[in-house]
């Protein structure tokens, strides 16, 4: 403990370089960490709950097996170098971490939600291994739109651990939107329990694309897969049909519009690739039963992680939206919409 705290201490080193340091008169270098002990509670920002001091953006933070498991609470924005989770680590919701290198999971981290705010997660470098995410959902008769907020999610492990996912007759209440078919219910290609659109053969859902889903209860939903830590590009297409339902892919908001960030910001990334007349998202608000246009006029409005949204196509075979890292922000008071009708937006 004391040689952690010393080798943390960057007064006692020269020749020192962001997290790395070159103890005088030495010709090797090494690395000031950030150890998580546990000794006072589990409040990731209690100094006594560190060995080398609650970790900064230049820290390099270890989480090992004790008995007091970190929690990044609703009020913590949490701050990580490079960071390796042997153990536990939740975020609450409301709470967020921003890894400025590099996470290594080698435990259990998880990411949770409430019906008003999300936890949140960026990772600038790499990120290896898997995290869950508890996407907070009302369910019983309301409808929502979503994207995975982790990478590689099998939709059948994904309906399996969720164990709330409603049923119509052999359909489950869980499919994506297909622009190709007649507009109305037939455009949502549901999963089925009688073999004829399998779960089975289901793969993943793909990151940056829209699916609609109902639970059976209020309460979240497991995603578990891997951090996206680069650009999620999406196909979109603008023939007869031209409404899209696409998604944020991150496990943190994007702003949707120049008021929420002035160049960073959904709408206007991907002008090019929306119709002119509706260049705007769609989110559905079940208090007035419409959907809210949010365009470049509206208020400030960021997109909850996993929040899936309309938008009309530019006209022709095909296009790309993008979700840019750069989009990504800490936002926790972000309100997850829903939908409560399988019908597309009209003006």
């Amino acid at each position: 403990g004391s040689l952690t705290t010393a080798l943390a201490n960057a007064t006692n080193f020269t020749g020192h370089n962001s997290t790395t340091y070159k103890a005088s008169g030495c010709s090797f270098y090494c690395v000031a960490v950030n150890t998580w002990t546990g000794a006072t509670d589990t409040d990731w920002n209690t100094v006594g709950n560190w060995d080398g001091g609650v970790p900064t953006s230049s820290s390099t933070v270890m989480i090992p097996n004790v008995a007091n498991k970190p929690i990044i609470s609703t009020i913590t924005a949490a701050l990580a170098n490079n960071i390796t989770v042997s153990d536990i680590l939740s975020i609450q919701a409301g709470g967020n971490l921003t890894v400025s290198s590099n996470l290594t999971n080698n435990g259990t981290f998880s990411i949770n939600s409430d019906a008003t705010s999300s936890g949140s997660l960026i990772v600038t470098g790499t990120s290896t291994g898997n995290i869950t995410y508890n996407r907070y959902l009302t369910g019983v008769t309301k409808w929502h739109l979503f994207s995975a907020p982790v990478g590689n999610q099998d939709i059948n492990s994904f309906v399996t651990t969720a164990g709330n996912i409603a049923t119509s007759g052999v359909n489950y209440s869980l499919a994506p939107y297909d622009n190709t078919l007649i507009v109305g219910s037939t455009t949502w290609k549901k999963w089925t329990t009688d073999g004829t659109n399998p779960l089975s053969s289901a793969g993943s859902f793909t990151s940056g694309k829209g699916y609609e889903i109902l639970t059976t209860s209020d309460g979240t939903v497991p995603f578990t897969g891997t951090v996206p830590v680069a650009q999620v590009t999406i196909a979109v297409t603008g023939t007869s049909n031209r409404w899209n339902l696409v998604g944020n892919p991150y496990p943190a908001s994007i702003p949707a519009n120049s008021n929420a960030d002035a160049n960073n910001n959904f709408l206007t990334v991907n002008s090019a690739a929306l119709d002119p007349s509706f260049v705007a998202v769609y989110l559905w608000n079940p208090d007035t039963s419409s959907y809210d246009l949010i365009n470049q006029a509206s208020a400030a409005t960021y997109i909850a992680p996993g929040q899936g949204f309309f938008i009309k196509a530019v006209t022709g075979e095909a296009g790309i939206v993008n979700f840019t890292t750069a989009m990504r922000t800490n936002q926790a008071a972000v309100a997850f919409q829903k939908t409560a009708t399988p019908n597309i937006p009209s003006i």
